[in-house]
């Protein structure tokens, strides 16, 4: 950041709150000085003696509390805040956060002074009760207003300017040692600034024009006197409105699309917390819900690719009993040949590349006709049809995703020039669909003598020669038209009862 910008940023919220005060000074030497004296120049050139020694007073105790209260700041917007240590930056927030409040104090002490410097100034000089009056309620209902307003204007510009530096992720409200301004200050401020005070000034004229019953030209001055008080509350009342229903708006329109992003998934936007009351403080609680969500999602995202997107949405659904279901599926063991030749003839690297190819196709064939991927082993592939998700006819459609991956095996030959093959086994019957490990660690598993025939179905089918075989329990589910050839009864190791087997020929 340029050091000219640095500066101005500093500066601004002194510049901010001297300009507010200014203001306020014009107002008074308008109303008092100008309209409350009218023709009664002896008394407004005995004030002049006096109205630079307050103007000086009030500039330079303005000027040293914004140099030693602003100094944290100062240094670290000015420094690297790589280099920084962790309590300077605290402390920098924490008078950032304070800095409206403690303004606030030193505009009141000061304008209070003033009035009752003028107040004993008028005493002394035995000016008529009138003017002391009017001079002492003027200087304090001015000073009042004068406050709230900068109040306001130079909380604005710390959250435009300063609170995005400073807090780049939100987090007002965490800061400790921090007055926090809530909403119902800020009405209460409000009320004060466009209602109590006007009508206190009212109320006080109205006095005074009492007073002034013969008195032809003091009426006047005290009716000017009313007109200027009633256009200087409209601009104020308006400008203090304008100022915070614009930070409210601003604020609930970012939390609202953000919100809206969040409803359809998007989680990486945050809201812009700029504020210490109660909407910060949403914004943070937002943000932090935005901040959860995108992790969940970014952890459920890396575990759809250790297990497939069926497992982990039952899993973190909590849709699979601790103690596992049984269910009936169509188990498909799949497992490549010749790939330890190619890995030899190609080196590890591009044997891995297609091995992932291989995957990637098989994986599609199997999702497209509802199976789930259960688990990748070495180069042999297992799958489920009807676990965890039910799936009707799911003999067939294991079936026709065995076709399909033939199919896709062939183009994966033709593109890679590999004698490539695999074989495939199917069979019907019942698991155990459970997860298993330790409570570290846990696995989704299906579990069974289904899964074990069907494991060793697939290694007979090299030995029987044909690329997809299935048990007789698989056939009793498929109604296609589809040709095969009876294998006969085989004894499969470790099962006892020997398993009707048959060879997809073809599909007529």
């Amino acid at each position: 950041m340029p050091i000219l910008l640095k500066l101005f940023l500093i500066s601004s919220t002194y510049l901010t709150n001297l300009f507010a005060n200014v203001l306020g000074v014009i107002s008074v030497e308008i109303l008092v000085h100008r309209i409350g004296l009218g023709i009664q120049q002896g008394i407004y050139a005995h004030l002049n003696q006096i109205r630079p020694i307050i103007f000086t007073f009030g500039f330079v105790v303005l000027t040293l509390f914004a140099l030693i209260y602003e100094a944290p700041i100062r240094r670290v917007l000015l420094a690297n805040r790589e280099f920084l240590p962790e309590f300077l930056i605290q402390k920098a927030r924490q008078r950032v956060l304070n800095e409206t409040f403690s303004l606030n104090v030193a505009n009141i002490s000061i304008w209070v002074l003033a009035s009752l410097s003028y107040y004993l100034f008028s005493l002394h000089m035995n000016f008529p009760d009138f003017y002391i009056y009017w001079c002492l309620l003027g200087h304090l209902f001015t000073g009042a207003i004068t406050a709230i307003f900068a109040f306001f204007l130079c909380e604005k510009v710390i959250q435009k300017l300063i609170v995005p530096i400073l807090f780049p992720q939100g987090g007002l409200w965490n800061v400790s040692n921090v007055r926090h301004m809530t909403i119902r200050t800020r009405m209460v401020l409000l009320l004060i600034s466009i209602n109590t005070i006007p009508l206190l000034v009212i109320m006080s004229i109205i006095s005074q024009l009492k007073i002034a019953n013969y008195d032809v030209e003091l009426r006047n001055q005290i009716l000017d006197a009313l007109l200027y008080d009633s256009m200087v509350f409209i601009i104020v009342g308006f400008g203090i409105t304008w100022i915070i229903g614009g930070s409210f708006r601003r604020s609930l329109i970012n939390i609202v699309e953000v919100l809206k992003d969040i409803k359809i998934g998007r989680f990486e936007r945050r809201v812009k917390v700029n504020t210490s009351d109660e909407i910060g403080y949403v914004g943070d609680s937002i943000n932090e819900m935005a901040k959860g969500l995108l992790e969940r999602e970014i952890v459920k995202d890396l575990f759809g690719k250790y297990v497939s997107k069926e497992i982990r949405d039952q899993i973190l659904s909590g849709g699979i009993p601790l103690d596992g279901e049984l269910k009936e599926v169509t188990m498909l063991f799949c497992d490549l040949r010749n790939y330890t030749n190619m890995v030899h003839r190609s080196g590890p690297k591009n044997a891995v590349k297609m091995l992932n190819h291989y995957f990637e196709e098989m994986e599609e064939a199997i999702r497209e006709n509802d199976g789930v991927v259960i688990q990748f082993i070495g180069d042999e592939i297992e799958a489920s049809f009807g676990a965890p998700i039910s799936v009707p006819k799911h003999p067939e459609k294991a079936l026709r995703a065995a076709i399909e991956m033939c199919k896709r095996l062939e183009t994966l030959r033709s593109e890679y020039h590999y004698e490539l093959d695999h074989g495939i086994g199917l069979h019907t019957g019942i698991v155990l669909a459970a997860n298993i490990g330790s409570p570290n660690r846990l696995s989704y598993a299906l579990v069974g003598d289904t899964v074990n025939i069907a494991s060793r179905i697939q290694e007979l089918t090299k030995e029987l020669g044909f690329r997809i075989i299935l048990s007789e329990s698989t056939l009793g589910g498929i109604r296609g038209e589809y040709r095969f050839r009876d294998l006969g009864r085989h004894t499969l190791k470790g099962i006892q009862t020997p398993v009707a087997l048959f060879g997809l020929l073809g599909k007529d």
